[in-house]
């Protein structure tokens, strides 16, 4: 699965990199939002999806075709929804199986799911899964609240072949393994003269969510986010940041734009149809 970083030369004067993340086509109007966009306006243009395409992979191909038909470069990283498996037309036999099949399509396609230079901009797409220790917030008990096993759809839609274990942070853990085969061998980028943007679909820090007194799932800080993820994240931007360092990320469906420790992050979501 793992591939290699690459340089791509194109004309990138005037140049935008644009963000977005779940943008869940699932729903009919969402995709015939991404069917809509011009077909020329972006075509110079770079766009950043962080994750949940969709869970249906014939769903997922039409839309990632149809961002790479409009802009000159796309990349992409999955998110949880992507890698439920709940359709037995996909043809996976587990949520691991069904990341290679994600990434092998976005290859085809012409998709970059791997680090690359556009004309001096690095771009690094960062794979992660979230653990419940990433949250150390108190707890806010009673009111009925439901735990996050019932409360969370991954719990049941997405297959983890064993070890890997819901109950414990094996899943995060071996998910963030899966970069080192890309981002180990890459330059020393903290360094470097050049932009660097890295994105992932889950949160590299807890304080990129409201606090839990102000969230109507209170429980929802222990499945955004990874410890892994955000060591990953200071590699390239350093433990200072920079005044150019960016994080973009995606799944709490909380648009947002803040600068923690020299590091601004970003997310920006289309609007989810709730049926």
């Amino acid at each position: 699965m793992p591939g290699t970083a690459a340089h791509h030369e194109s004309d990138t004067r005037g140049m935008k990199i644009y963000l977005v993340s779940d943008v869940h086509t699932d729903h009919v109007e969402n995709l015939e939002w991404i069917r809509n966009l011009s077909p020329t306006e972006y075509k110079q243009h770079t766009l950043i999806l962080a994750g949940d395409v969709s869970d249906n992979l014939e769903t997922f191909e039409i839309t990632m075709k149809l961002l790479k038909e409009k802009f000159n470069n796309v990349f992409f990283v999955p998110g949880n929804h992507d890698l439920w498996c709940r359709r037995e037309e996909d043809d996976v036999s587990d949520s691991l199986s069904k990341l290679e099949k994600l990434i092998e399509t976005c290859r085809s396609i012409g998709v970059l799911t791997n680090p690359s230079n556009i004309n001096g901009v690095w771009i690094v797409p960062i794979l992660s899964w979230y653990h419940e220790s990433f949250d150390r917030e108190k707890d806010i008990d009673g009111y009925n609240i439901p735990s996050v096993q019932k409360a969370c759809k991954d719990f049941s839609a997405c297959k983890w072949p064993s070890p890997l274990d819901t109950s414990n942070d094996s899943i995060a853990r071996h998910i963030d393994g899966l970069n080192d085969a890309t981002l180990n061998t890459l330059p020393d980028l903290q360094h470097a003269d050049c932009q660097v943007i890295t994105f992932s679909h889950f949160l590299p820090r807890f304080e990129l969510c409201p606090e839990k007194r102000m969230l109507l799932y209170p429980k929802l800080p222990k499945m955004i986010g990874s410890d892994w993820l955000e060591a990953r994240v200071r590699r390239f931007h350093g433990e200072r940041g920079s005044d150019t360092a960016c994080h973009l990320f995606g799944h709490t469906h909380f648009a947002w734009d803040s600068t923690l420790e020299g590091i601004r992050s970003l997310y920006s979501l289309i609007g989810l149809i709730i049926s």
